[in-house]
């Protein structure tokens, strides 16, 4: 075209453009496709095509120099795409895009119906999803289920990153962490496999889980407070004593459980409040965010199961920091698996 010249090196970039493509298919913010740079360059009204950035020494210098300063992992990205300026700049130039591409014509627009009217015996729809397992349950008691399902979707999205980083094994289970900005602290991601069918494995949870303390030796106390519909319910657990130096933690919890169509079964637990337990000066009242198992069969040999456990927890251990907090956590999740595994073989199988 008349007026572009092939650039030569001499002309400084002015300006760089950064496109930020989302993922299409799943509607994720989280996964950020791809990052593409765009570089013109030129000092007055006109503008050079911009060429292969490899046959110029000094703009693959800029170039460089420019991915590194885009140099940024996908959890900054995803607030950027989700509470920043970013996601402005994204939304607005989409607008824009389909704004000046071309459109199919539209087909001739129907004419105008009458309004129609609603027979007084048809229900209206409901602003709020109504669930069968929320029949029955007191109208003060559905904030808990609702609660529940939101953090179900929480910890289904905290399966599904792909970020998470071997930490250790140990006794037939892997440890996995992710440094979660959102959370702003170190999470754990646990694996193993038991000897047992998912069905089975969630009753041990859910049924037997205020007789924990009877095969875990890291809980002292658990208490069912009140069971909600046939998905829901609030508990109670105090950590067993560490240390005459260090407080013991005590949680309460919405529990909430849902199977999926492949035979895989979700419980979650997420930290509440219960009018009948507020938190006292003899404990240290600790908070879990959205955390839980995932329960599925295994390929191999659907009598067992392949179970994954997140573990998301504030202990406010003000006086420990955050490296000596997450040293000592993995081993514990070891331990969990471990005691949890004995427990199937000694008591559960043996019912069998």
């Amino acid at each position: 075209m008349r007026g572009e010249r092939p650039l030569r090196g001499r002309f400084p970039p002015t300006w760089a453009h950064v496109l930020v493509e989302r993922d299409v298919h799943g509607h994720d913010p989280s996964r950020v496709c791809s990052l593409s740079l765009t570089l013109r360059c030129g000092t007055g009204p006109r503008f050079c095509r911009p060429p292969p950035i490899w046959t110029c020494g000094r703009h693959r210098i800029y170039q460089r120099l420019l991915l590194n300063a885009l140099s940024i992992t996908n959890h900054l990205v995803y607030d950027e795409l989700t509470n920043g300026s970013l996601a402005q700049h994204i939304r607005t130039r989409e607008d824009v895009i389909h704004a000046s591409s071309p459109r199919p014509s539209s087909p001739p627009l129907a004419p105008p119906q009458p309004p129609t009217t609603v027979p007084s015996s048809t229900p209206l729809p409901s602003a709020t999803p109504i669930y069968l397992e929320d029949e029955g349950v007191p109208s003060d008691l559905l904030p808990y289920l609702e609660q529940g399902r939101a953090a179900m979707g929480e910890l289904k999205v905290l399966f599904g990153l792909r970020q998470w980083r071997e930490y250790s094994k140990k006794d037939d289970s892997i440890v996995r962490y992710v440094d979660h900005p959102k959370y702003k602290r170190r999470i754990f991601l646990t694996e193993a496999v038991m000897p047992i069918e998912p069905r089975e494995l969630l009753r041990v949870f859910w049924e037997e889980g205020d007789k924990m303390e009877d095969w875990n030796p890291t809980v002292e106390d658990a208490a069912l407070f009140k069971d909600i519909g046939t998905h829901g319910k609030v508990t109670y657990q105090l950590a067993a004593a560490q240390s005459k130096l260090v407080t013991q933690r005590d949680f309460v919890n919405i529990n909430y459980w849902e199977k999926d169509t492949n035979g895989t079964y979700y419980l979650v637990y997420m930290a509440t409040e219960w009018p009948e337990m507020p938190p006292t000066s003899n404990f240290t009242r600790g908070e879990n965010g959205p955390s839980g198992f995932k329960i599925s069969p295994l390929e191999e040999d659907p009598s067992k199961s392949r179970i994954l456990w997140v573990f998301n927890t504030e202990f406010h251990f003000f006086l420990l920091p955050d490296a000596v907090v997450n040293a000592f956590l993995p081993p514990s999740m070891h331990s969990y698996m471990f005691y949890l595994r004995k427990h199937v073989r000694e008591n559960i199988l043996s019912r069998q």
